[in-house]
Parts: C-alpha cells; structure tokens; sequence
C-alpha cells in the first residue's frame, strides 16, 4: 500500500492499543498455564497484530504434546516470537523447526547457539542465516551467563522457560544490562502467572536472576495496559502542535517506554527558542524502540540532538538508525548518521516534503514518517505504508479519522 501524505493536523481522542510487549508475555504464559492445568486463562485486550498472532499460533503448536513430530514454528518477523519461544521449545523438549520471513532471519540467535554448544543439544542452521533453525534436545538447568549490551530477548526467553525444568537455575549479566524495562516486564508478568523469579547481584557485581526449577504456571485472568511506543507516535504529534488526547495508558505502568513522557517534555523546554545551541543527548539502551519517533521530533525542535547507544537499531525489522536518517533527510532535515548514533539538528520551520520515501517494511519507521509528514509542506509518497499490521494494524484508520490526510494510490 502506498500513500500520498498531506500536511494537516490531527484532532480527537485517541485510545492507544493495548502493549505488544506485554501481550507477547501474556500470551506466552497463559498458553503455559493451560499446558499445566488443562484450563485457559482469560486474557482480554489483546489486538491480533501480525506479531501477537505469531505467537499466539507458536505457542497452540508447542503446548500439544507430541514429541515424535518434527513442528515448523513460524515466527513470521517477530524477534520476539523467536527468542522467547527457542528456550521455551527446548524445556518441553522435542523437535522443533523455527521460520520466519523479511529479516528475521539476520536478527542474531548467537545467544542460544552458545547455550546449545554447551549443553549438547544438537541444532541447524543455515550458512549465512539464522533461519530456519532446527532443533531437538531438552534444556538442563545450570548457569547462564549472558551479556547485557545484546537483545533482552535471550534473558526473557530463558525466564520463561527455566522455571518449567528440574533443577534451580541462575542468569548471570556478565555486562550493563540494557533495555531492563523488559526483562522486568518479563519477570512482572511471570509473577501474575505463579512463577518466582527472585534477582540480586553476585560477588562479581554482576546481576543474577534466580530461578526455581519445578514450578507450575497458574491459570490468571489479566488485562493488557495500553503500550506507551505506540502512543509515542500521537504524543509527538501532540508535542508538534496537533490537538490529541491520549487515553488508555496506565501512570505506574512498568514499561520502560513510559520515558517518551520525559523526553517530550525536555523537547518542549525548547520550543519556541530564536537560538539553542545546547545539545540533548538522549541515551537510548533503554528505550530503543522510541527511537524513530524521537528523531521526528528532535529533527524538528530547535538545537542538536543526539541519540546515543542505539547500535542494536540495526538489526531491527530494518536498520533503523539507516531507515530514519534517510527518511528525515529526504524530508528536508539534517540527520547525520554514525555508527551507534545520530546526530540531528532541528529545523523547527518544518520539512519541505515533496518527495517519495520508503517505509523500509518497518511499522515504526510508517508511522514516524506519517507524524512528520504533518509538518511537510508538500505532500510526501510512502511506500510500503501496509507494514504497520505488524504491531498496529487501524493506525492508518485512526490517523485519518483524527484528520490526518492520507491518500491511497494505484502506482501502476
């Protein structure tokens, strides 16, 4: 689908979908639940995005007990559909084949492969992808020790699923842990599930989580809470001027994308500015998620920005730090791109537009584009418009019925 993008403002209330990320946990757990009690937990306030629906699909076929047959899990392009259901198939045990599509495949699983080579469970894969991956084993309790500085994935994977073998076992960060908020979402929504996960750290400094072997995921009735990413992108079109309301957030809420309150408001300290020569930085290790969105804004607030820490963008759904300083500059901004940050400068004016730019079958990278496009003087043509269904399938129906002008078009 391809879109023809016009200046406008959006206007209305917005009741933002419920979070990805806990809807994947929630997900995951539930189907675990009933694995161990035969009864189906009530989950309510799930959207089927392409990626809940991996898992959803993923975790039917993992819970049926039949370890003689070789199951495909297809992980559609869904990092955390793979990750978290590699460890979880291996402490069910049996043989199992992971698939997936787009660039799934060069989304690293090294973490496993290392865990496998130690533990004797025997693994395919390709040459020059991670996909398909075929396995067949069981995973024994032990330590594990992982690096901070990669995906948090690995580390949820492993919580769900070493709770479920004999034995206690230990996660051991051997480096700075980034992007914790999820892994403390992970351990949040284990605990609502009957699952004990206690952490601290070693005499080496390092953190440790702790986790008993033998337990039994309980049934449990929750309701996912709206996703803080995805309501970053009318937050930032409410912070460039257009008249949103947000509803359906939770104050408390865990998740570490909660910081797009805080940057905002550190944006707003500039606004209105003749001269701001002072630099934002924004360390991103965190929050990675927010950050083509905080480019959109930043690229259009007066001063310099720079992102920070952002290096594992590059393997995401496509290479963000890429995919938004190519968008941004096509637009008429100045973002220069290095290896693990971007440097931007604002041009509070607004973007010039005119021109054609692609969506890199990324959801966040549309959805950035269509908030920045509110501030384009020409219309902007984006391509590939379709891949929100990844993680927020009515945004295109919700940005137009708050005002926003997007236009399909036949390309012929």
């Amino acid at each position: 689908m391809n879109l023809r993008l016009e200046r406008s403002g959006l206007n209305g209330k917005v009741t933002v979908p419920p979070s990805k990320s806990m809807a994947h946990r929630a997900v995951i757990c539930s189907y675990l639940a009933k694995m161990a009690t035969g009864e189906v937990s009530r989950v309510e306030n799930v959207v089927l995005s392409k990626d809940i629906t991996a898992t959803k699909n993923a975790m039917e076929k993992l819970i049926i007990p039949r370890p003689e047959e070789k199951k495909e899990i297809f992980c559609g392009e869904s990092g955390s559909t793979v990750r978290f259901l590699i460890p979880v198939a291996a402490a069910i045990g049996g043989k199992y084949i992971f698939t997936g599509e787009g660039r799934l495949g060069e989304r690293p699983l090294d973490a496993y492969k290392d865990i496998f080579d130690k533990q004797r469970i025997y693994y395919e894969k390709p040459v020059s992808s991670w996909l398909p991956f075929y396995m067949e084993g069981r995973l024994k309790n032990g330590l594990f020790q992982i690096e901070g500085n990669i995906s948090s994935q690995y580390i949820s994977g492993l919580l769900f699923a070493l709770p479920m073998i004999d034995g206690d076992s230990v996660i051991e960060i051997t480096t700075d842990l980034q992007s914790k908020p999820y892994v403390d979402m992970t351990v949040n929504m284990l605990g609502k599930f009957g699952i004990k996960v206690s952490s601290d750290n070693n005499d080496a400094g390092n953190l440790c989580y702790f986790i008993s072997g033998g337990q039994t995921y309980k049934n449990a009735d929750y309701k996912v809470e709206g996703d803080y990413s995805q309501a970053a992108f009318w937050m930032a079109a409410k912070a460039l001027g257009s008249q949103v309301t947000i509803d359906g957030l939770k104050a408390d809420s865990v998740q570490g994308d909660r910081e797009i309150e805080n940057i905002i408001k550190e944006f707003e300290k500039r606004t209105g500015l003749k001269e701001n020569t002072q630099e934002y930085i924004i360390d991103v290790s965190q929050i990675p998620d927010l950050v083509p969105i905080i480019t959109v804004i930043a690229a259009l607030t007066p001063g310099v920005t720079i992102i920070k820490n952002a290096a594992r963008l590059r393997i995401k759904e496509s290479d963000r730090l890429y995919a938004i300083s190519q968008t941004i500059n096509k637009l008429g901004g100045k973002v220069k791109e290095l290896k693990d940050s971007l440097i931007i400068e604002g041009t509070p004016g607004g973007f010039k537009g005119g021109t054609e730019i692609s969506a890199h079958n990324d959801h966040r990278i549309a959805m950035s584009a269509a908030i920045a496009a509110l501030k384009c003087e020409y219309p902007v043509i984006l391509m590939g418009a379709e891949c929100v269904s990844k993680s927020y399938p009515d945004f295109w129906e919700i940005y137009r019925g708050l005002g926003g002008l997007a236009y399909e078009l036949d390309m012929g």
